[in-house]
Formats: C-alpha cells, structure tokens, sequence
C-alpha cells in the first residue's frame, strides 16, 4: 500500500507547475504581449459533500472545485519528485462555525486524518491512472454552518525524523450541517 500511495506521489509531482504556471500563470491564460499563450501543469481538486441524515437519507449534496495552494502545496510536490520527503500521510479540515466536530463549540475544524481517511490510487493496468481520492465522513456534534474545506499534508523528511506539514488546497464554502447528520466527503485529485 506504502508504494502504491509513494507511486501516486510520483504521479501527482509530476504536475509541478513549471515556465510561466510557476510565476502564477495558468494554463490557457494569455502570457505577455508577442508570447501567445502560457502553458503550465495544473492540480485540480474535485470536492463532492454529501449531507445525510441520521436516517441515511440524503440531506443535501455539494460539488465543487478548488486547486492547488501554490506556495503550500508546491513544496510538497517538488520534495517528493527531489526524493527530500517520504511516508506522506493527508488529512481534510472541515472549517464551521461554530466548529461540527469538537466536544465544545469553537470553531475548531473536524480534522479528517489516516485513518479513518481513506487515500486511494487507482490504477489502470497495474499503474496509477492520474488521480489521487480521498475520502471520509464524520457526524456533526452541532449545527454548524462551513465555512471553509481543506486538505493537508505530512511528510517525513528522508533520513530523519523531522515531519513537514502544510495545507494543500482549500476553498470558501457556505454549507449548513445539523446535529447528527452524516458529512462524507470526497476530494478527487487530478492533473492537466
């Protein structure tokens, strides 16, 4: 499991922003006057929400999108790729206020790590396919409204026992959750 996760690492370094997606630039946006059109490798995260109720029936349902944090996620991407950072673990935070999750009501977020979040490689004939899943639920312990959805990451330093951690990609939300109903959620990293 440990290589297919350090396989689908490789995968998703590969996806470094380079050239003009390194100063900011996307792909598709137009470069400077007499450059044509900038090209870069872009980290797309699709987020699906679903709301259940204590019953199991669907509450609510959010699909949205959200990309890579360039200077959180980026140092990630290329430590992985300069063989620096080793033993990658994720996690999601679900932001609200007040916060779903804690046994008190700030606004702590839920912190979703390994486990129960599960982290999935596909694969296509014995190889990644191009995209990394992540996905959990958790039951809210309070009405709450999100506010704000993101992943993290922790790497070991090779050779060492210093663990880097940072955000990934996060985006603003504005979803309502009740007590005791069921958030699952699922981020599906790709590239382009």
């Amino acid at each position: 499991m440990r290589r297919i996760a350090l396989s689908a690492l490789a995968v998703f370094l590969l996806t470094l922003p380079v050239g003009a997606a390194a100063q900011g630039r996307i792909a598709g946006d137009v470069g400077e006057p007499g450059r044509g059109q900038s090209e870069g490798i872009r980290v797309h995260g699709h987020w699906t929400l679903e709301i259940h109720n204590p019953d199991g029936t669907l509450a609510s349902r959010h699909e949205f999108e959200n990309a890579l944090i360039p200077t959180m996620g980026s140092p990630l991407l290329a430590g992985l790729l300069g063989n620096f950072y080793v033993d990658t673990t994720w996690g999601i935070y679900l932001w609200g206020n007040p916060g779903p999750c804690g046994p008190v009501a700030t606004n702590d977020p839920c912190q979703i790590g390994q486990p129960p979040l599960v982290v999935t490689l596909p694969t296509s004939s014995g190889s990644p396919s191009g995209t990394l899943e992540l996905s959990a639920s958790v039951t809210a312990a309070r009405d709450s409204t999100l506010f704000n959805v993101n992943t993290v990451w922790s790497a070991l330093v090779r050779g060492t026992t210093n663990r880097h951690f940072n955000q990934f990609s996060e985006r603003g939300i504005n979803i309502q959750v009740l007590r005791g109903q069921i958030v699952q959620v699922k981020v599906v990293f790709s590239f382009s």
